[in-house]
């Protein structure tokens, strides 16, 4: 057997040389995918080549990802296909969203044991209605006739009281009193408003006309398109400054039925996810007494 002529000669350590010509004799060597390799190099250093990554095996090692779904039966049917026993779920309804944490940590004992990475998620992203929005969009904000009259008119399928077709009556009254001047308001004694003002067509004499204006109204308003409507007080505001008319409503606390939609959101899929169930805080048939799949107030973070 035959060895390669190694050059020992000495240098200032001794044994570069010798592992200069040893390297050189090895030639390419196939490195193992899945292994973390080190090797010395020909200036001393180490050097390391990491090849335990998904990219070199021909599956991942883990699902992780995350998708996001706009509907309950899109959630449910993911959820199906990748949860596992120790899946979570988190509602936020500051965010509008529900996210499910498909591989979170495991309840194992001891604890380290069921350690898990939690990235594959899986989200429900709450969109708001354009009809929610529009009155959000104006909410509080003071406006001329005209554009409250628009309004109105745009947003009639969501009054509920007074009926539409008086609500219209009101709004096209405002429209077509652009150049009146409004002299005054008198409260009357079911709460409802009076408005007074005079009308002035070029040189002719001024007519006069009286305007009986409900101090609230109802809506009914859908925060997201899968949601079920929720009632909405709406108070009016008028400012009269300089003979104009200027118009404001006050949603009676809009956020309230949001999270009360998100809520029965959360309710509705905890009974999709938990079989045997027909309602959320019901026994459970196998006598354990408790969800198998809570859905938890709260966000989850890496």
């Amino acid at each position: 057997m035959s060895y390669p002529d190694y050059d020992r000669r000495p240098d200032a350590n001794g044994t570069k040389v010798i592992v200069d010509t040893a390297t050189r004799a090895a030639g390419i060597v196939a490195l193992e995918t899945g292994k973390y390799h080190a090797w010395a190099s020909t200036d001393g250093t180490i050097k390391t080549l990491d090849l335990t990554g998904d990219q070199f095996r021909e599956f991942p090692a883990a699902k992780t990802g995350s998708t996001t779904v706009l509907d309950l039966p899109s959630f449910v049917h993911y959820w199906q296909r990748h949860h596992d026993d120790d899946s979570e779920l988190f509602l936020n309804t500051d965010k509008l969203t529900i996210t499910a944490v498909l591989d979170a940590h495991m309840g194992y004992e001891p604890v380290n044991e069921g350690a898990r990475w939690g990235r594959h998620r899986l989200t429900l992203k709450a969109m708001h209605t354009p009809e929610f929005l529009g009155w959000i969009g104006l909410n509080r904000q003071g406006m001329g006739q005209r554009t409250f009259a628009e309004h109105i008119e745009d947003h009639l399928k969501t009054i509920l009281e007074p009926d539409a077709a008086t609500m219209l009556e009101i709004a096209e009254t405002f429209q077509a009193s652009t150049k009146v001047k409004f002299s005054s308001r008198t409260r009357l004694s079911n709460g409802d408003r009076r408005l007074e003002w005079e009308e002035t067509t070029d040189a002719r004499a001024g007519e006069g006309g009286k305007l009986t204006v409900p101090s609230t109204f109802t809506l009914g308003l859908k925060p997201f398109e899968w949601s079920e409507p929720y009632k909405v007080t709406a108070r009016l505001r008028y400012l009269i400054t300089g003979g104009e008319l200027r118009i404001t409503y006050l949603l009676d606390d809009p956020a309230r039925i949001v999270e009360a939609a998100m809520r029965k959101l959360a309710a509705d899929l905890q009974e999709a996810i938990n079989p045997g169930w027909t309602q959320p805080s019901e026994e459970h048939p196998d006598g354990s007494g408790d969800l198998k799949f809570r859905v938890m107030h709260g966000a989850f973070s890496s």
